[in-house]
C-alpha cells in the first residue's frame, strides 16, 4: 500500500512565498514529482486564500487539499484535545484573541489531516510567523528546521519583539520537540535544533534543500536588466533580504574600500523583495560606508529569468552572512557557473565547500582581499565555477527526493 503524505504549503501562500522558505518548499515539491515515486502526496493549503500556481500541475501523485476557514472555538475545550488520533497542546497563549484564532486554525488543520487519512505530515515551516502551531499525536511527523537566528541574535532580534510575536515562537519551538523526525538544512542547522530548541540527537537529521538546474537567461534578458536596474559591469551580486544576520553592512564596507582603493570601480547590486526597514537599513549602512546609491543598486524582486541572467553577467556572488540555515543563493550560484565568495560562518562552509572563497565573517579586508582575486585572477575565477558546479551536484533533486521518500516511508512504518 502506498504511504500517502501530506505537506503543509500554507506558507505559500503568505510571505514565504517570495524568500528562502518558498524556494525551498516548491524545489522540495519538484523534487518529488520528478522521482517517479508511487507515494501520494496531500497538499495542505488555507482554503481561503488562492492555490498558488508553483503548485497547480505537479502531477496525479499529488492533491490539494483545502484547509476550511476558522472553526468555532466557543467551547472551552476544543475537540482536538479529545480526539484519539489528534491533540493539540496549548500550554500557553498570548491572549485571547491568539487563543482562539490559534485554536480554530488547528482545529480545521487537524480535520483535514484526519479526512485525508494521511499516514505522515511534513510541516515545511513551523516557524513561518503567518502560521499556527499544531501537535499531532498517532501521525507521524517531520518538521523542516531552518535555521536558530532568532535565538543566535537574541538582542537584534528576539528581543526586539513585542510579548505576543514571542510567545507564538515559543509555541512552535515547542512544537517542533514534538516531532518524530526534524529535518534541517545543512549539519550546522542540525547542531542549532540539538543545541537551542532542545530537539534530541536521534530524531534529528539532515537533508539539503533541492537546487534545480539553471535555465540560462540569455544575453538580451541581461542587457534589458541591466538598463531597467542602472547597473554597470563590473558587478558583484548579493541575493537577499537586507537584514543584519546577512552581514550586508560588511559587504558594503569591503565594496566601499575597494573603489577607494582601485581605479576600476564596481557595483555592488542587491537582489530580492525588500520591507520598508530592509531599504532604511540599506540607506543606513551605505550612509555609513559613505558610499552612494550609484555604487549600489538596489533592484526590488527580480523575475527567475532575470535572476539567472544577473547571476551570469556577475563578477561573483557574495554571501557575507552571519548566519545562514542552508544557504540557497551560493548553491544557485554555483549551478549557474558563477564564482561564490561565503564568509566563513555556519552552513555556508559546507554549501560552498573548496568550490568559492571564504573568509572570517567580520573581516571587511580578508573580503576586499577575496574580491581583487576574484576580479584579477582568471584561472582562480574558471576554478572556481568548475569546483562549483561539482559541489552543487551534492544538492541534486533526484537526490534530495530520495533522501525524503526514505524518511517518509520509514516513518509510515512506525
Amino acid at each position: 500500500m502506498a504511504v500517502k503524505v501530506g505537506i503543509d504549503v500554507r506558507s505559500l501562500q503568505f510571505a514565504g512565498a517570495s524568500r528562502g522558505t518558498g524556494l525551498y518548499i516548491v524545489n522540495l515539491l519538484r523534487a518529488l514529482a520528478g522521482s517517479g515515486t508511487n507515494t501520494e502526496f496531500v497538499l495542505l493549503v488555507n482554503g481561503s486564500l488562492p492555490i498558488p500556481t508553483s503548485i497547480a500541475n505537479l502531477g496525479p501523485s499529488f492533491k490539494i487539499a483545502r484547509i476550511a476557514g476558522p472553526a468555532s472555538a466557543d467551547s472551552e475545550y476544543p475537540w482536538y484535545l479529545a480526539h484519539p488520533r489528534l491533540r493539540s497542546s496549548l500550554p500557553f497563549l498570548p491572549g485571547r484573541h491568539w487563543r482562539k484564532f490559534i485554536e480554530q486554525h488547528a482545529t480545521a488543520f487537524c480535520k483535514a489531516v484526519v479526512s485525508e487519512a494521511v499516514d505522515v505530515v511534513h510541516f515545511t515551516a513551523p516557524f513561518d510567523p503567518f502560521l499556527t502551531p499544531v501537535v499531532l499525536t498517532r501521525i507521524k511527523t517531520v518538521y523542516t528546521f531552518l535555521d536558530a537566528i532568532p535565538y543566535r541574535y537574541r538582542e537584534e532580534m528576539y528581543d526586539q519583539w513585542d510579548i505576543d510575536a514571542k510567545k507564538l515562537y515559543e509555541l512552535q519551538a515547542m512544537a517542533l520537540r514534538t516531532a518524530d523526525r526534524v529535518v534541517a538544512l545543512s549539519d550546522a542547522s542540525r547542531r542549532d535544533s540539538i543545541e537551542f530548541y532542545g530537539v534530541s540527537e536521534q530524531r534529528a537529521a539532515t537533508i539539503y534543500c533541492a537546487v534545480e538546474p539553471p535555465k540560462k537567461g540569455g544575453w538580451d534578458v541581461l542587457e534589458e536588466a541591466k538598463r531597467k536596474f542602472r547597473i554597470r559591469a563590473p558587478y558583484f551580486v548579493f541575493c537577499s533580504v537586507a537584514e543584519y544576520h546577512k552581514g550586508l553592512d560588511i559587504l558594503v564596507q569591503a565594496i566601499a574600500e575597494y573603489n577607494e582603493t582601485h581605479s576600476n570601480p564596481v557595483q555592488l547590486v542587491v537582489i530580492g523583495r525588500q520591507q520598508n526597514s530592509n531599504h532604511a537599513w540599506i540607506r543606513e549602512v551605505c550612509f555609513d560606508a559613505g558610499i552612494s546609491g550609484r555604487e549600489v543598486r538596489v533592484t526590488g524582486y527580480v523575475s527567475q529569468q532575470e535572476l539567472q541572467s544577473l547571476y551570469e553577467g556577475a563578477l561573483a556572488l557574495v554571501s557575507p552572512s552571519r548566519c545562514e540555515g542552508f544557504g540557497l543563493p551560493a548553491a544557485e550560484a554555483m549551478a549557474a557557473g558563477v564564482p561564490v565568495i561565503a564568509a566563513n560562518s555556519a552552513s555556508l562552509p559546507e554549501v560552498v565547500g573548496d568550490a568559492g572563497i571564504l573568509y572570517e565573517t567580520e573581516d571587511v579586508q580578508a573580503l576586499v582581499a577575496a574580491m581583487e582575486r576574484v576580479i584579477n585572477e582568471p584561472a582562480l575565477r574558471q576554478k572556481m565555477i568548475e569546483k562549483g558546479r561539482s559541489q552543487v551536484t551534492k544538492f541534486a533533486p533526484e537526490l534530495i527526493a530520495k533522501q525524503s521518500l526514505e524518511l517518509y516511508a520509514q516513518l509510515a512504518k512506525g
